[in-house]
């Protein structure tokens, strides 16, 4: 059985998810964490403060020492609206991987929503229905 952690750096919250992959590919949760940071108030003229990603490592380093608890094959970690639509992504990226290790995967928000769905579909498989996903964006109207 592999293990592997996927971390979600959201504008409201990160999540981390370790998952047991067996041999014949299903997989299930074994660990979940969530952390309340609020980055998006840490956003202010479209650049994030040096506190805000100062927190965020912060968090990201103690689900390092977490992680150091498995024996991880791989983590993934990844950020959505939070670190795509300030104007200091690359440096705050750069910052983080110094810092903590991790290199961050800014995605799309096209693949957030591919993945948004995809795993609505493996928890709760529907015939119809809608998805929202309002994150912070919520904030903004």
């Amino acid at each position: 059985m592999k293990k592997y952690a996927v971390i979600d750096i959201g504008s409201n919250t990160v999540r981390m998810v370790v998952y047991a992959v067996e041999e014949n590919d299903t997989f299930h949760a074994l660990f979940s964490k969530k952390y309340t940071l609020g980055l998006a108030g840490y956003v202010q003229d479209g650049v994030m403060s040096q506190e805000g990603i100062h927190r965020l490592c912060g968090v990201l380093i103690e689900c390092r020492m977490l992680l150091s608890q498995f024996e991880m094959e791989r983590s993934f970690v990844f950020a959505t609206a939070s670190l795509r639509n300030i104007q200091n992504t690359r440096e705050a990226a750069d910052q983080i991987f110094l810092m903590t290790g991790f290199s961050v995967d800014v995605i799309s928000g096209q693949a957030e929503a591919y993945l948004d769905y995809y795993g609505v579909m493996v928890e709760a498989p529907l015939e119809n229905g809608l998805l929202f996903d309002i994150g912070a964006a919520a904030r903004s109207w």
